[in-house]
Order: structure tokens, then C-alpha cells, then sequence
């Protein structure tokens, strides 16, 4: 017994002879650092404000007191790296971004580096944040934080110093939610596509993005913006040239390339068609940019861009140069060839409206792919690329301002810029919306209502058909209130409490007497709206069943961008290409729907009132009827998606109709006045909108032989 004692006192013994040492090890270097003739040499300095030059000392003093840097995390995305829940404070619909005033840290450490030293180019950056509506002046309302330290060029500052700068910010935390800028990355003989720092959740806006280094959907692609381009404004003179008065096919004036395209350069300059320049030696450095040889002769540079239809992009030792605005700005249709080079703005920018983009290997059939492309393509491809310079490139100003509306729409997702708004160069113009394809019903930011439905009902003089309604509608568990739209002028509404009492319900009742009767009165945006699904219905329908108000509310839950449709007495779809027409509608094949029987979110009805072009509003109000389909036209622009039709009913007999078996057949009048509105919408919207479903939802086992006990909607389809 006692010798086991012992062993273990033994093992005891050495276990805390190791936590010793270990603790030992952990404080030497502070401790070689206070004792060292650096130290002294510091606090001589921290004390007469001197500035001593950085040595490694420093650097191992620094790290101590900052802690280790954060390595760059290359799997970032946003819903992992960036914290949405500082975005939106304080009722802000929009990006709030945040500048950190220039440190002092590295000179009270006597670090030499030119960290705090901020070129022009950063500062007309920062200064058009300051400005922008993006900009607050306390952290605590930030969403985005932006270092005022400046990494637009890598080799002009130091690595260690910068990466142990941001470790030190009050709100780096890793990185996160913060943005760092920069143009030229890499240093020689790497030449790495993204910035050398460790920056670790940082969201990166670097040039010369591959495919390899590019976090997308979290980085942002900028272009490489050089010094040379405001000097070009006022050095140089452009002229605006149409292309079909160019000279040449094809330009080259890139003056760094990678060596192996030197040979594929030199045989397509054989074609009479090509110019390939390069430096000229008889220039210095600096003024050599503004000049550009071929077989002896010089020819000024950029000027000589708006003589091509086509200039050539290479990748040299970055994977693109600054020469690729200079070629935006002539109109020259870039050619790029590098598939892994990712485009400026490439997120939000179509590119293939404004460059080619080839592989390197196709360098010498260049000129027989651009013989191929018509001149109608040729003018599209160049105005494009004029529209993305003067939008997005012309200035830095331009850059940063874009880079945050970037990172806006990707939190912001309700009030985002669409396809359009980016790459229609008249969209602005337009009179109408555009398409958005994801409404931000699914934006996680935003509030959700009650869980439930309110059923809108415009109604005037049937007080015997709302009556059966209501009795209906008091069964659905899932309903939470029901509005109903009073449109007769000549009785007076009755109040809810009577409504309530005469039908024998419990569910609220609101009221609301509107002196115009039109359909649009039921896309009014109710402030008293307690859910976010509404099911809107008109009172003639007077054969309804409570399990298909119901299974249509589960049926929302799972598509709430859909409207959710009950087949009503008329329907529209598309019976062939390009033509439109009005029918009864006895298939499944739909396009657009009316809203007397419809399930949908309150967000269209927000659509209604505050997207709806203006020019369509006035001609509504001098149309009446067609309010229906101008809502079917702007879910549809916005979505994309057609609606969806639930249970196999054909159609509801109308309560004017409640005797007659057969369908109802589509008046004359009607016909040529929806026929009417469909022309005029389809030419504000100038694009067809619609998409066409051949497509049905039943509930489970309503076709099985079964009883209907075991089914959960027994009174589907039974009418």
C-alpha cells in the first residue's frame, strides 16, 4: 500500500514540475523583452514622443500585447461570418458603416511603418462614405465597420504590422462584420490573388480576384483603379467614336503579360486586321504609360484604345491590369482571356453584356470568333461597357459607393436593386418595376405577423350571402379576423358587433365603408392587419367549404411568394404563343388568376400601393375592372412564378348565378375590355411576365376509397 502511495506521489511530482516549466516558457519572451535595452529604448520614447524604428523586440512586444492575429477564414460566407443582427437598428432600412479613426498604436511601440500614412486614392474613398447616406459617426450604430488603414497596394505596407493593427480594433472581433479595400494584392514573386493579411472574417473588396481565392458571395470583386486615370482627364483628350468608324479589329496594349503569350501575340499581329503594341524604349517609366509602340512608331496611349472595337486582356503577373477601365472608358469591348478571373462587380454586373471572355488557349482563333459577332451585337456589347464605366468605374468615389450598395442588397434584401436597376442602362426611365424574382418574403430580418389568416370580403347590398359566409368562415381554427369592405353608398354598413350577433360567430369583425366601388379597394394596406396571409374573397361566391379555406392556408404556408387560387367564374391563361385571351378557364392550365378567391401575402397588397407604376395607377382609375389583372402583372414582374391552383374545383357558382348548373359563358363586352387591359399592361411591362402551370395540389388520399374520417379536408372538392 504504501509503496503505491509513493508512485503516485512520484507521477504527482512530475506533473506539476511540467505545469511549471510550461508557465515558464509562456512568459520568457515578455520577460526577455522588459529586459532588453529595446525597452528602455521605448520608454524613452513613449516619454519624449520620440519615434524609434521597429525591430523584432517590437514585433514579439506588440504580439504579446495584442494577442495572436486571426488567419483569414477562406469558407466565410454571410450567414456565417457576418452578424445580421447589427444591421437595421434604430429603424435604419439601409447599410449603416462605421470608420475607425487613424490609430496610434504602432508609433507608441515604435513601429517605422507607413500604417497610418493614407494615400489620395483611400481618402477619396473614405471621404465619399463619410458623405454617403451609409455613414454613422458612433460604432454602436454600425453594421459595417471600415479600418482606416491603408492596403490599396500591398507592397507599401507592412504584413505583420497591419494584420496585428486589426487584431487590435475595439470592434474587430475576428474580423466580422468589417471591410477591407484593396486593388493590388500579392508582392513579388507570388503574386497571390488576394490580400497576403490575415484579416479573419473581414469581408474583402480586393482586385484581381481568381476563382480560387474568391469567397463569393462574401467577397466583392473590385477593378484594379490606377493613378493614371484622373491624370488621362486632363492630360488626354477622348473622343467619342462609333465603332463602326474604328480601325482596328483587335488591340493589345497591355505592357505586362505573361511570357507564353508572346508568341500567340506575335502571329496574330501578322493579321492587318490586329495591333499588338508594347513599350516603347526610348521613354522613361512614367512617361512610357501615355505611349505605346508598334514596328517603331508611337502612338499615345489611352487615346488609341477608341480606334479598336476589341481590346485584349491578359493575364500577367496579377490576373488583370488597371488597362482594363482605360478600355471600358474608349468603348473597347474587353476580351478577356482567363476563365478565373472574377470580373469587377460580377455579383450584380452581367458581364456577358459588355465582354467576351475566352480560355487562354484560344488566343489565335480571337480573330475568326469576332468576325462571327454581327454588328448589331457589336453596338449592344459596346454601350454596355460605356454604361458599366460611367455607372460603377468612372471614379473611386463610384467604386466604394458600389461595394457598399453591394453588401446592402445582400442584407437589405426588401429594398435591393434588381437585375435591371444594374445592368439596364435606361432602366431608370422606366415606368415600370422590375423583376426581382426573390421578394424579400423570405428576408430573415423581417417581423412575421400573427400565425393565421384575415379574410378580406368587399361586399354592398347581399347582407344574406355574407351572412352564410361568415357562418362559414367562424369554422377555420386558422382564421384570425375578417374585414369586410362596405361599397353600397345608399344603405348604411352594419356594425360589427350586429354582424357578429346576426351570424352567430366569434371571430372579430372589422368593418370599413369605402365610398368608391372598385376591386382595388380590397389592395388596400390595412395598418389593422394582424397576419401575414390574406385570403380575399368576393361575397357572390356563395358555395365555399371552410377544408378549402383551409387546405389553401397550409398550402401558402409551404409557397408564401404564390398566390394561392380557388378557381373563380373567369379565368385568363395562354392558349398559344404570343396571344392572349379571357376564358372560363376549365383546365389546369393557368397564368394569371382574378382575386375573388385567393390566398396571398400582405406584401403584394404594399406592392399595390407603392410600386405599382404611376402611369398604370391613372389608367386604372380611368378603367375600372382591371385592377385584377394590373395585380396579376405586378406580383408576376417581381416573382417570376405563376400562381398555383388548389383542389379540383372548376368553378364557383356565383350567387347571381347560385340556379344555374352550367359554367358561365364570357359576355362580349367583357371579353374585348379585359382583352383591352391586358394589351395596355403588356405594353408598360414590355416583356411578357407570366410563366405558364399545368400543375394541381390535392390534399392526402382525397381520391382514395376511404371514409372520410381518416382524411384531413373531407369537404374538398364535395361541392
Amino acid at each position: 500500500m504504501a509503496s503505491i502511495w509513493w508512485k503516485v506521489s512520484c507521477l504527482w511530482r512530475i506533473f506539476m514540475v511540467i505545469i511549471f516549466l510550461g508557465t515558464m516558457l509562456t512568459f520568457i519572451p515578455p520577460l526577455y523583452y522588459f529586459l532588453s535595452p529595446s525597452f528602455f529604448t521605448v520608454s524613452k520614447a513613449i516619454k519624449g514622443h520620440a519615434k524609434v524604428s521597429f525591430s523584432l523586440d517590437n514585433y514579439v512586444m506588440l504580439q504579446f500585447l495584442v494577442g495572436a492575429t486571426s488567419k483569414t477564414n477562406q469558407r466565410c460566407r454571410m450567414h456565417t461570418c457576418f452578424d445580421l443582427n447589427r444591421c437595421g437598428l434604430n429603424g435604419r432600412d439601409k447599410l449603416s458603416v462605421y470608420i475607425y479613426q487613424p490609430l496610434v498604436l504602432p508609433y507608441i511601440y515604435g513601429i517605422d511603418s507607413q500604417i497610418n500614412n493614407v494615400t489620395i486614392e483611400y481618402r477619396r474613398m473614405l471621404q465619399a462614405i463619410f458623405h454617403s447616406p451609409y455613414y454613422v459617426s458612433k460604432p454602436q450604430q454600425a453594421c459595417l465597420f471600415i479600418p482606416s488603414l491603408d492596403v490599396l497596394n500591398q507592397r507599401d505596407v507592412s504584413l505583420n504590422t497591419v494584420a496585428l493593427t486589426y487584431a487590435n480594433l475595439p470592434f474587430w472581433n475576428n474580423g466580422k462584420n468589417h471591410l477591407i479595400f484593396n486593388m493590388l494584392p500579392g508582392q513579388s514573386p507570388h503574386f497571390n490573388t488576394s490580400l497576403d493579411i490575415h484579416r479573419g472574417q473581414a469581408i474583402l473588396a480586393g482586385g484581381g480576384f481568381s476563382s480560387w481565392s474568391y469567397r463569393y458571395g462574401f467577397d466583392i470583386s473590385i477593378p484594379i483603379y490606377s493613378l493614371h486615370h484622373h491624370v488621362n482627364d486632363n492630360n488626354q483628350r477622348w473622343q467619342e467614336k462609333s465603332y463602326q468608324h474604328r480601325r482596328w479589329l483587335l488591340l493589345s496594349s497591355q505592357l505586362h503579360y505573361h511570357p507564353k503569350f508572346h508568341h500567340g501575340l506575335m502571329t496574330l499581329a501578322k493579321d492587318n486586321r490586329v495591333l499588338i503594341l508594347h513599350r516603347c524604349s526610348s521613354h522613361s517609366n512614367n512617361q512610357g504609360y501615355y505611349q505605346r509602340c508598334s514596328h517603331n512608331q508611337s502612338t499615345s496611349y489611352p487615346i488609341i484604345l477608341q480606334e479598336a472595337t476589341f481590346c485584349l486582356m491578359l493575364r500577367g503577373n496579377r490576373m488583370i491590369q488597371s488597362n482594363f477601365l482605360d478600355t471600358l472608358k474608349a468603348g473597347c469591348i474587353p476580351i478577356i482571356l482567363s476563365r478565373e478571373y472574377i470580373l469587377p462587380f460580377s455579383e450584380v454586373l452581367d458581364w456577358k453584356r459588355a465582354a467576351l471572355v475566352l480560355n487562354e488557349d484560344q488566343l489565335l482563333s480571337i480573330p475568326a470568333i469576332l468576325s462571327s459577332i454581327s454588328a448589331k451585337k457589336r453596338q449592344s456589347l459596346r454601350q454596355q461597357a460605356i454604361f458599366y464605366w460611367q455607372s460603377y468605374f468612372k471614379s473611386l468615389e463610384l467604386i466604394a459607393l458600389t461595394t457598399l450598395q453591394i453588401i446592402n442588397d445582400r442584407i437589405f434584401f426588401n429594398s435591393a436593386r434588381s437585375y435591371s436597376d444594374w445592368n439596364e442602362p435606361d432602366h431608370d426611365n422606366n415606368q415600370f418595376p422590375a423583376v426581382y424574382r426573390n421578394p424579400p418574403i423570405f428576408y430573415p430580418g423581417m417581423s412575421h405577423k400573427e400565425v393565421g389568416f384575415t379574410v378580406i370580403i368587399s361586399t354592398g347590398n347581399r347582407l344574406n350571402n355574407l351572412k352564410q359566409l361568415l357562418t362559414i368562415l367562424d369554422t377555420i381554427s386558422y382564421l384570425k379576423e375578417i374585414i369586410i369592405i362596405w361599397e353600397d353608398q345608399k344603405l348604411t354598413a352594419p356594425s360589427s358587433k350586429a354582424l357578429m350577433n346576426q351570424a352567430n360567430i366569434t371571430t372579430p369583425i372589422v368593418v370599413t365603408t369605402i365610398k368608391n366601388s372598385k376591386r382595388s379597394n380590397r389592395f388596400i394596406s390595412f395598418q389593422q392587419l394582424k397576419t401575414d396571409a390574406i385570403f380575399t374573397m368576393d361575397n357572390d361566391i356563395s358555395v365555399i367549404t371552410a377544408d378549402e379555406i383551409q387546405f389553401a392556408y397550409q398550402t401558402w404556408l409551404e409557397y408564401p411568394d404564390r398566390i394561392i387560387r380557388f378557381p373563380a367564374c373567369d379565368q385568363f391563361w395562354n392558349i398559344s404563343v404570343h396571344q392572349l385571351r379571357y376564358n372560363n378557364g376549365l383546365t389546369n392550365d393557368l397564368l394569371m388568376i382574378l382575386t375573388g378567391a385567393t390566398m396571398y401575402h400582405r406584401y403584394y397588397n404594399y406592392l399595390y400601393i407603392n410600386k405599382m407604376p404611376q402611369v398604370v395607377k391613372d389608367w386604372l382609375n380611368r378603367n375600372s375592372n382591371c385592377q385584377d389583372i394590373a395585380m396579376n402583372f405586378l406580383i408576376a414582374n417581381y416573382t417570376g412564378k405563376p400562381p398555383m391552383k388548389v383542389t379540383p374545383r372548376q368553378c364557383f357558382h356565383c350567387a347571381r348565378n347560385v340556379k344555374n348548373t352550367k359554367l358561365l359563358s364570357t359576355p362580349l363586352h367583357k371579353y374585348l375590355h379585359h382583352t383591352k387591359c391586358l394589351k395596355f399592361l403588356n405594353h408598360i411591362y414590355k416583356d411578357y411576365p407570366f410563366l405558364q402551370l399545368s400543375f394541381r395540389i390535392n390534399p392526402v388520399l382525397m381520391s382514395d376509397n376511404i371514409p372520410s374520417s381518416f382524411r384531413k379536408f373531407p369537404d374538398v372538392g364535395t361541392i
